[in-house]
């Protein structure tokens, strides 16, 4: 029964690491499954940590000292190789200090259930094992429940897909080359707005890549914009679904000029459906909007604020 056992273990050990390089969630996929996937390094680390100290025996008469030496040597070692392959040999993965933090947590808590099942008395260092898993499993999971309050937050505001009330729905927007925060006391609805500054890099943008994918029923997508500079601003939206091939072609795209104060941007959703060259857009499976400056001389600073869907 034991050969058996230790067979299914060595098994799932590999299963681990072929799902460190593929599967999992997609780049439309929600936060909360990003996060829960996230958290699958606890046990896959778990497990190696178990069967590196369970198989080979010599650990067990080591003084606990080195015993948790090792097992931190172990993490920082298995962490690096995973982290940087995963960096090297894939597309869509990268290395992440909270991977790292994520694999730390597993060793920990392996580490100290190995040591619990040896005889003899439990030193100190056991027990500070526990603690720092129990406190980086902890630091893991609070982005998942973020997450997943956010979601639920997110389905009830909709039709409207943010509008800055809450500090969390930053977590719903992404970008590469420009700064945004929340900002009070400049709202166009409500309290707070989000405040962006584009840079001079060629294309300066924020994406918003969390939200309801299915905007099938509406008839146009309204953001209000606000120019903080004395001259026109122009700014270009795009729009694309899960069957994007990243042609400019196969994606809604258009420019807006933004006068000085609010401006309000709106999109007639028929446009985007049939802005691809050779098909129709998904309106069920929207993943991406971005709005974007392109070679600004110099930063400028907009706000953005009630971005939302609305039937005629």
């Amino acid at each position: 029964m034991r050969r058996y056992t230790n067979t299914g273990l060595y098994l799932l050990a590999g299963l681990c690491i072929i799902l460190l390089f593929f599967g999992g969630p997609g780049f439309s996929s929600t936060r909360s499954h990003k996060q829960l996937w996230n958290l699958g390094h606890v046990p896959a680390f778990a497990l190696w940590t178990w069967l590196a100290f369970s198989q080979w025996r010599r650990p067990a008469t080591w003084p606990p000292g080195l015993q948790f030496l090792a097992v931190l040597f172990f993490i920082i070692i298995g962490a690096a190789l995973t982290e940087s392959c995963q960096t090297l040999l894939t597309h869509t993965r990268n290395g992440s200090m909270e991977d790292a933090l994520n694999d730390a947590a597993g060793g920990l808590f392996a580490f100290s259930a190995w040591h619990y099942l040896q005889p003899g008395r439990r030193p100190l260092l056991v027990v500070v094992a526990l603690l720092s898993g129990l406190f980086l499993l902890i630091r893991g999971v609070l982005p998942l429940g973020a997450a997943l309050l956010d979601e639920y937050q997110a389905r009830q505001a909709f039709p409207v897909l943010a509008d800055f009330e809450n500090p969390r729905e930053l977590d719903r927007f992404y970008s590469t080359a420009s700064h945004y925060s929340i900002e009070a006391g400049k709202a166009y609805h409500g309290r707070q707005s989000l405040r962006i500054t584009f840079s001079t890099t060629k294309y300066s943008n924020l994406s918003l890549v969390y939200f309801n994918r299915n905007w099938q029923g509406y008839d146009s997508l309204v953001m209000e914009m606000r120019n903080d500079g004395e001259t026109p601003l122009t700014i270009a939206c795009r729009i694309h679904d899960s069957h994007h091939n990243q042609a400019y072609k196969d994606r809604f795209n258009r420019r807006f000029t933004l006068a000085t104060g609010w401006n309000t941007i709106a999109i007639p959703l028929l446009e985007v459906r049939f802005a691809p060259g050779k098909r129709q857009m998904d309106m069920t499976a929207i993943t991406d909007v971005t709005i974007f400056t392109v070679g600004l001389s110099e930063p400028r600073t907009v706000g953005l604020d009630y971005l939302r869907l609305i039937k005629q």
